[in-house]
């Protein structure tokens, strides 16, 4: 003899009842969903018929012929973003249990820091080619008023006098 038993909970209800899991999850400061397939029945009764009159033939897809999609079961107020997914195996089913932390994967300080980032990059940027600019406008006023041998020969004495000192130095 063969038979069907089914079992009613009120998820919801366990999900608000103090000590649960699913609360802890949510208090700890995560987002979460469970989900679960949801079976059309229509289909399900159809391949039952169909399996006990012998015809081998089953409509839709999935487990036993079934037309399937996954269906929130219980979870937080909001829809947790791109979360990780842990597989909940229960005797002839699936449930999967979807989470992310309310804030987001990426920290607080993230974006800020970031920004601090550029700007300083950019500071040292300017600082450079400011540098750069002040160098070439010194190099170029020398030139105008110094005629090139001179500058030459002051290129020369400049290595000459530092030549002893870096010997000296080592």
């Amino acid at each position: 003899m063969t038979g069907f038993a089914t079992a009613l909970i009120d998820l919801e209800r366990l999900h608000s009842a103090p000590g649960s899991r699913l609360a802890a999850i949510h208090d700890s400061g995560y987002r979460f969903e469970l989900m679960a397939y949801n079976y059309d029945v229509a289909v399900l009764t159809a391949a039952a018929a169909a399996a006990s009159g012998g015809n081998s033939s089953s409509g839709g897809s999935g487990a036993g012929g079934a037309a399937l999609n996954l269906t929130r079961v219980t979870g937080s107020d909001q829809a947790p973003q791109d979360p990780v997914e842990a597989v909940v195996d229960l005797p002839g089913m699936q449930w999967y249990l979807r989470v992310a932390p309310a804030e987001g994967w990426r920290p607080g300080w993230y974006v800020p820091v970031l920004v601090v980032v550029v700007v300083v990059d950019v500071a040292f940027a300017v600082m450079t080619f400011a540098v750069l600019v002040s160098r070439r406008q010194h190099q170029r006023l020398l030139e105008a008023l110094l005629p090139r041998e001179m500058i030459d020969n002051l290129r020369h004495d400049d290595a000459m006098r530092l030549g002893p000192r870096m010997l000296e130095a080592g």
